[in-house]
């Protein structure tokens, strides 16, 4: 599909960059995906071709991401509970443990990034559910 070719040029890009900076992570993020079509399961398959790291989390393309950007919130306060939602939450909790530990090389305190972490979390949630 046209939008896995798109890949081609950001991997260029991080290819240049690399010879710069050779600890440069990357990690593509299947977005947009359309559930219960072909393409959609087929999406993770085709960009197997660009050899780099996919994350396990996925975003479909769902009214929620639209209606929550032109509500002007988060789709975790747009839409509580609903598949948009796990979605984001799926992916940060990939994301978030590497956060952490790039805290750490850093000269983070990684008890203090963790409750940080949660304090941030339990306030989201508390806004979210508060009215």
């Amino acid at each position: 599909p046209l939008d896995i070719w798109s890949c081609w040029g950001t991997l260029e890009m991080i290819t240049e960059v690399r010879r710069e900076n050779p600890d440069l992570k990357a990690q593509l993020l299947i977005s947009r995906k359309i559930p219960g079509t072909r393409v959609g399961r087929e999406a993770r398959d085709a960009m197997e071709v660009f050899d780099t790291d996919i994350f396990q989390a996925e975003l479909c393309q769902r009214v929620a991401y639209v209606d929550s950007m032109t509500s002007g919130v988060s789709v975790m306060q747009y839409a509580p509970g609903s598949k948009a939602m796990l979605e984001i939450e799926n992916l940060f909790e990939e994301i978030s443990p590497r956060m952490v530990a790039k805290q750490e090389v850093f000269g983070g305190d990684r008890d203090n990034v963790e409750k940080e972490s949660e304090h941030l979390q339990q306030a989201q949630w508390q806004s979210m559910y508060s009215g």
